[in-house]
């Protein structure tokens, strides 16, 4: 493909594919957008994460605008979901530098404007310039991990569910930092993704891996991938971003180092937060099960209120109730995931036996490792 320039900033070229469809941005956009990176979202991901390489030695980011990215997405997808952007780590890659899929420059690629929908869907001037940024900070972190890993450490690539969890709390440092200038528009655009995809996995904890090891997850994995860091960065401050970052370690092993705690305990507990941070019936929740960036139940009630048909009840998680006696629960738990189930026990009744059985009604054993939460709501 062919490229040509419309914007040369300080820390970001944009290029526009020749072959982008009509109807797209003008020049006064491009230069919007080249400014937005340039004075706002460089700084926040670069900040957190650390810096990226520059091997073309331009000092400064390429970002092409191209139709190929539009066409990842089938048209019988546009309704639900779309891809909007990607980096290629070929493209880094010193050994590929005879390839000819390497343009061996710090380059990430996102869509174009179609107004008429003549590659996949029909996507708006004024969709694009409100996504697009987004993409941008999403990609630049993944930029800026494979350099930290791969090319000053020698390292793996970062795991995707980890690689990705951190794109996605790149994209929440840049709706806090609009936030913090007042900038609610921007605000919502940059943190709306996070806070939907949140949200759907809230609604249905059981049927989701966050820990997933195949494809780049679901959008409600990535929800839960990116509430664990964010409930991890409220624990240990921000600093532990740049730790994931700027590590050889990968996927797991890299968490519990940055964390400085094992996995079985962060999950153990991320996942208790989750139901009870901001509890209502809980007078006092100690630091550990609260959020403090977020009050995720009034968010979500306030986004419920303004639309019910994407947020359907004023809080996603809707557990289980069982009034006493005995009762019998099955299912199968994604990996780093599990249920929600509240039992409600008369005035004065002793405790009660929880026993954690096979599909043959025996004792689990071997490599699964459950564990159960318990806490008194009144």
């Amino acid at each position: 493909m062919t490229g040509e320039v419309k914007y040369a900033g300080t820390k970001a070229i944009i290029y526009q594919d020749v072959q982008a469809p009509a109807g797209g941005l003008a020049p006064h956009d491009f230069d919007e957008l080249g400014a937005l990176f340039d004075l706002d979202l460089y700084d926040v991901v670069a900040r957190t994460y650390g810096s990226e390489s520059d091997i073309d030695r331009n000092g400064r980011v390429i970002i092409l605008m191209t139709p190929v990215v539009n066409g990842l997405t089938e048209r019988s997808e546009c309704s639900t979901s779309f891809i909007t952007g990607f980096f290629f780590p070929l493209d880094l890659e010193s050994s590929a530098s005879n390839d000819s899929r390497s343009n061996q420059a710090e380059i990430f690629y996102a869509l174009t404007p179609d107004p008429d929908g003549t590659v996949s869907c029909d996507h708006s001037v004024d969709r694009i310039k409100r996504l697009v940024p987004v993409t941008f900070v999403h990609e630049f972190q993944h930029m800026i991990n494979f350099n930290q890993h791969r090319l000053l450490r020698g390292s793996n690539s970062e795991q995707t569910w980890l690689n990705e969890a951190m794109s996605h709390m790149a994209e929440e440092q840049a709706a806090l930092h609009f936030e913090a200038l007042g900038d609610s528009s921007r605000f919502t655009a940059f943190a709306l993704g996070d806070l939907f995809n949140a949200y759907d996995y809230l609604a249905a904890t059981e049927q989701h891996f966050p820990l997933y090891s195949e494809g780049t997850g679901s959008l409600e994995e990535r929800g839960a991938t990116w509430l664990l860091l964010r409930w991890l960065v409220d624990q240990k401050g921000d600093e532990v971003l740049r730790r994931l970052s700027e590590t050889g370690l990968v996927g797991t092993a890299n968490l519990e180092s940055a964390a400085g705690e094992p996995l079985s305990k962060i999950l153990a507990d991320w996942f208790l937060a989750n139901y009870v941070s901001h509890h209502p019936d809980l007078n006092s929740v100690p630091a550990r099960l609260r959020y403090s960036t977020w009050d995720f139940r009034s968010t979500y009630g306030d986004l419920h209120a303004q639309d019910p048909s994407l947020f359907p009840e004023p809080f996603p998680i809707l557990p289980r109730v069982f009034n006493g006696g005995e009762f019998d629960v099955t299912g199968t738990l994604g990996s780093g995931s599990g249920a929600y189930y509240r039992v409600v026990q008369v005035a004065g009744r002793r405790g009660f036996t929880v026993e954690l059985l096979d599909s043959s009604g025996n004792p689990l054993t071997g490599p699964l490792e459950p564990r159960l939460n318990v806490i008194r709501i009144k």
